[in-house]
């Protein structure tokens, strides 16, 4: 009696196999798989995929808004004065409670004596370096605050993107509301919508949320007109809804550690 020999996994051994062969333990494992005894599931849920993914949208849309000041004050002329009080009015109003105001006062006085020097800061540099250095900045923070859970390196990056940016603007008085419009947007507006998510005050975080993106998109039509803002819209729509599902799909039949494919695929390369 002829005893077949075993199929191995190993593509550098001579086997008495076709190449489509496949062996019967795999296929005792996949039926395993299918009929609930050694299920796949996902280790994250659509919704919570989708939350992570939006956080990090809504992240990319507040550091849009330190341009969107910027081009107020340097290419629009706005009055810096009205629009900083607009901006500390609204604050005082839904973040009384959430938003440390002792520190804030410490940081605006701070800023009052900062704001000349910062105007002069970087005045023999081109504008082209200027905006070059402030797209890497905004990059570096957007990816620090997304992946650190230490707040200080995030918060020196966006100093020093106002700090680069601040030395275009033409007075003082720019450059104190520049600052702290800019600290109210991309510090104080997210300690407030944690403090209104922790405490489930789901309307004015969802207002909150909505005139942030509603500014964003409306500067963009603008100035660059809806053939932009839609195609623009529609791709952070698809962003948002679509690439979770692919996720899930990833992870439920790629990912490493699958019941199936972590033990029928190599882990290391194996070299004659």
């Amino acid at each position: 009696m002829v005893v077949q020999k075993q199929w191995k996994r190993l593509l550098w051994l001579k086997q008495p196999f076709p190449d489509t062969y496949t062996d019967p333990n795999f296929h005792k494992q996949y039926n395993e798989l299918i009929l609930g005894q050694a299920s796949v599931r996902p280790h994250s849920s659509y919704r919570s995929v989708l939350l992570d993914l939006f956080q990090f949208y809504h992240t990319i849309i507040n550091a849009m808004l330190l341009y969107i000041i910027f081009a107020w004050f340097y290419h629009y002329k706005y009055n810096p004065i009205l629009i900083a009080s607009c901006t500390s009015l609204v604050s005082l109003i839904i973040g009384n409670r959430s938003v440390p105001w002792k520190s804030s006062v410490i940081i605006i006085f701070a800023m009052l004596t900062l704001s000349p020097v910062l105007k002069s800061l970087s005045k023999t540099t081109s504008s082209d370096s200027i905006w070059t250095l402030s797209a890497w900045f905004s990059i570096f923070y957007i990816i620090s605050i997304s992946t650190l859970e230490s707040k200080t390196l995030p918060t020196n990056i966006l100093f020093s993107n106002v700090t680069v940016l601040s030395s275009r603007l033409e007075t003082s008085t720019q450059v104190f509301c520049f600052l702290l419009i800019c600290i109210q947007v991309n510090i104080l507006l997210p300690t407030m919508e944690k403090y209104l998510l922790k405490h489930r005050m789901k309307l004015p975080h969802m207002i909150c949320v909505v005139c942030t993106h509603g500014t964003v998109y409306y500067f963009i039509t603008k100035l660059l007109g809806f053939a932009i803002t839609i195609p623009l819209g529609i791709s952070s729509l698809l962003l948002l809804f679509v690439i979770p599902r692919y996720y899930i799909n990833w992870e439920r039949y790629y990912q490493q550690g699958h019941p199936i494919l972590h033990q029928w695929d190599a882990k290391t390369p194996i070299l004659d």
